[in-house]
């Protein structure tokens, strides 16, 4: 529901009248600014003034590990909106965030494949490439699909959604999940400090279940400074 405009959802308040009505939705994936909620409160007072309504506010993640979502919410630092709740982890560790620098395009989808054929087996069923823009995707599903087989893209033109390996822009990757993530080329020209590009990223990084792989090509997102200092810091001497 936060990609929907308050106008909407009294829209479907009038058509629903009095029946029970229930919105979900999370404030720090909201990537249609210009028309999304920006703060329940206000549609509490604007919407449904004269009903009885309570916001319940669910904070627990039961998607990531501790490491990814620390990761992820040091990125929506950067946002100028305050009053968005960071996500809390369950109890369950993993491996660090991994941060690779790459020399150049090529050398960044030789370690998209590399990756690819060294996590994906028994343990892992699935996993993600996301990309900044469709037109990315399309570069780097050209490049691995003739070595990586079973890859797929979505474009968000599927009729159905099919899991396993796939390529996929960062706006079509909410509610999704994979075993395994690659964020691919996320530098400082993709991901900028803007709220719409620190949602984007957010996003992204939180669609992991076990592992995530932030690749880059070029200077780091600005995004990521943060992060890149922890996972450093924690490194063994």
């Amino acid at each position: 529901a936060q990609d929907f405009s308050a106008f909407q959802i009294y829209v479907l308040r009038k058509i629903i009248k009095d029946s029970s009505f229930t919105i979900l939705g999370d404030l720090c994936q909201g990537i249609h600014s210009y028309r999304g909620v920006h703060s329940w409160e206000d549609i509490r007072e604007n919407v449904f003034e004269e009903r009885d309504c309570e916001i319940l506010m669910l904070e627990k993640s039961y998607r990531t590990t501790v490491e990814i979502m620390g990761a992820a919410n040091r990125v929506l630092d950067h946002l100028q909106q305050k009053n968005i709740p960071k996500g809390q982890p369950v109890i369950r560790h993993g491996d660090q965030v991994k941060i690779l620098q790459q020399k150049d395009h090529q050398g960044m989808i030789q370690k998209v494949k590399e990756i690819l054929r060294a996590e994906m087996g028994q343990q892992f069923k699935s996993a993600a490439v996301i990309c900044k823009t469709l037109g990315e995707c399309r570069k780097v599903y050209d490049a691995i699909s003739k070595d990586i087989r079973d890859i797929h893209m979505i474009t968000g033109k599927e009729d159905e959604y099919k899991s396993g390996l796939v390529i996929v822009p960062s706006y079509l990757s909410k509610g999704l999940e994979f075993d395994i993530v690659i964020l691919s080329n996320a530098n400082s020209t993709y991901y900028q400090e803007n709220e719409l590009d620190t949602k984007l990223l957010y996003v992204s990084m939180t669609r992991p279940l076990h592992k995530l792989f932030i690749l880059h090509q070029g200077e780091l997102s600005p995004l990521l400074n943060e992060v890149k200092e922890v996972i450093q810091a924690e490194l063994p001497e």
